[in-house]
């Protein structure tokens, strides 16, 4: 099979730059992996198209690789991160009404094959550091029906990971929720207080 740049076969480069001109290119991924490509190749960094995918956070593609047979636990070449690490903030960020919907299966798919939920990456963050992390993005005509975070969603979540994980800089959960305070977005204060609430 063809390489080039770095060892990179089609699917690597699809994977790394899917979104061309805002569309992801899901029909030719499918058609790759229908004639064999091979779907937990890497590339000389040591990048799978489910490393390329999860930083790129395309769900369809992400799928599509999974069903494909992708190894899902296997590590970020950087920093040390599980797939977890990039799934659980696609999971928090608010944007329009129901775009992190699709994320919720994909994660229930890593949890199945038994991905490690207290991996800490290089820095000490199991993953839903990420999750408590996220800033919400606001359109002020949804902030009142596309409350961050949905209080179900986020229970869903959290009931999963270790609430009381201390990462290498000493902080816990409610530190970097609390961190969020500063960054002036309206309304945020709010839901940062409901956050902390909910972690306790």
């Amino acid at each position: 099979m063809a390489t080039e740049n770095h060892g990179m076969i089609a699917l690597l480069h699809l994977s790394k730059d899917q979104a061309w001109g805002w569309t992801f290119m899901e029909n030719e991924v499918d058609t790759l992996l229908e004639n064999g490509s091979p779907v937990d190749t890497i590339d000389s960094l040591g990048f799978s198209p489910l490393h390329y995918t999860l930083r790129q956070e395309c769900h369809e593609i992400l799928k599509r690789l999974l069903d494909a047979g992708a190894d899902p636990l296997k590590l970020y070449p950087e920093g040390g991160k599980t797939a977890l690490h990039f799934l659980l903030p696609c999971m928090a960020q608010q944007c329009w009404p129901g775009e992190r919907k699709p994320f919720f299966p994909l994660d229930q798919r890593f949890l199945d094959a038994n991905i490690d939920r207290k991996h800490s990456d290089e820095e000490g963050n199991t993953a839903n550091f990420g999750y408590v992390a996220v800033q919400p993005e606001y359109d002020v005509e949804y902030t009142e029906s596309n409350v961050y975070p949905d209080p179900e969603e986020q229970h869903s979540v959290l009931s999963q990971y270790d609430i009381l994980a201390i990462n290498k800089r000493g902080e816990t959960l409610l530190h970097v929720v609390a961190k969020r305070r500063a960054s002036g977005v309206e309304g945020d204060s709010r839901l940062v207080q409901k956050d902390m609430t909910d972690l306790l």
